[in-house]
């Protein structure tokens, strides 16, 4: 039995500016961007996202800059045998990545002051943080410096060479190990002003 469905004029009108609309992103869709990814912040706001398959690399052209990390991290290890799972949010309530799962003796970070959390395996903790003798929890980096892409100028998202997809605004930046390619990762331009100085 076929269902009838009845349209007003609002769903009509409606129908017409989102058909409009998705013609114009495909339209003037950047050169790379394969699909427009559509998502809500954590307060329900829609956002959408230049999804990127190939995730731009360092390199020695003008696109990258060396930047040091300065601000301290509170941190503690996962001790759960099933590990645990937290989302990165941002100030602004974008949500950077979604159900991020922390092996048992992963560290769960965050940068002190900050509402931003995401998770580091053992080795490369021990290699980029020590502790702040004067401040339980607290540790100080100690790892060497980072390459920091330009600020992106469109919503961007990629799959991180670790796993999973993070959501990029724009304004953000890529960072990116030059001797560690898979300890690539994105990072909001606030937070980023708030925890890393460039290198003269």
């Amino acid at each position: 039995m076929k269902q009838i469905i009845r349209l007003t004029e609002g769903d009509l009108h409606r129908i017409v500016k989102e058909s409009v609309q998705r013609i114009l992103t495909e339209k003037h869709r950047p050169s790379g961007v394969s699909r427009r990814i559509h998502t809500k912040d954590a307060n329900g706001k829609k956002q959408s996202f230049d999804y990127i398959p190939n995730l731009p690399k360092y390199n020695k052209s003008q696109e990258f800059n060396q930047a040091s990390k300065f601000q301290r991290i509170n941190a503690r290890p996962v001790e759960d045998p099933n590990g645990e799972d937290i989302d990165t949010v941002l100030k602004d309530g974008t949500i950077e990545r979604k159900g991020l799962h922390l092996p048992q003796g992963y560290y769960n970070v965050n940068n002190v002051g900050g509402t931003e959390h995401w998770g580091i395996d053992p080795k490369t903790f021990a290699k980029k943080y020590e502790e702040d003798p004067e401040q339980q929890g607290v540790y100080k980096p100690k790892g060497g410096p980072m390459m920091a892409s330009k600020p992106l100028k469109r919503n961007t998202s990629f799959e991180a060479p670790w796993g999973g997809r993070m959501d990029m605004k724009a304004g953000s930046r890529i960072l990116q190990d030059p001797n560690n390619p898979k300890d690539t990762y994105g990072i909001g331009g606030n937070e980023f002003d708030s925890t890393y100085k460039f290198d003269k």
